[in-house]
Parts: C-alpha cells; sequence; structure tokens
C-alpha cells in the first residue's frame, strides 16, 4: 500500500512486532488512528521507499481485511473526492515466495 499525499505529510508508526498500525497527521488533523491486525497478518514499512507499507500473512481473507481497514480510516468525508486525493492506497497485490 502506498502513502499518497498532496500537502500535509501522512505519518505511519508501526511497533516491532507489526500487529498494528497508528496513522498521525491525515490531513492535518490531531486525532491518532489505531489499526489492529486481524491474526497472522504482519505489516511493515518497506526499507526502500519510505511511503510504501508492505503487509504480509498467510490468510488471504484476513490480509485482505486488513488493509481494506487501513484504507477505510482515511476516507474524506465531506470533501471532493476529485480535488482531496490524499491516502492510503493499495498499489499492488503480489505473491511473494
Amino acid at each position: 500500500m502506498r502513502l499518497v499525499h498532496a500537502h500535509f505529510p501522512i505519518n505511519v508508526i508501526i511497533p516491532k512486532d507489526g500487529k498494528s498500525l497508528e496513522v498521525k497527521n491525515f490531513l492535518g488533523g490531531k486525532q491518532l488512528k489505531k489499526i489492529e491486525m486481524l491474526p497472522g497478518t504482519v505489516c511493515k514499512m518497506n526499507p526502500d521507499l519510505k511511503d510504501e507499507i508492505i503487509f504480509e500473512g498467510i490468510d488471504v481473507q484476513n490480509l485482505s481485511l486488513s488493509c481494506a481497514q487501513v484504507s477505510q480510516v482515511c476516507k474524506i468525508g465531506d470533501k471532493d473526492n476529485r480535488k482531496f486525493l490524499d491516502g492510503i492506497y493499495v498499489q499492488t497485490r503480489e505473491i511473494i515466495q
């Protein structure tokens, strides 16, 4: 998943175990949004790209539900979706062996 921002940078904090994810400064907001990963799912930041999150797991259903929870936390309510494109979006879906 990629972090996309136009004006305010989105900060993501992932603990060492990768069992949760915290989103800060989304659209300049002060609230902290915490997402707990479902069982069997681990997330980590990509060491090569600073704005990319990698989700790993065996259960495809729990993995996709965790990605959906992260993207739904960053929904923009009353603003025009064509102008405000900030958020966390799925970039690629692939099997890493």
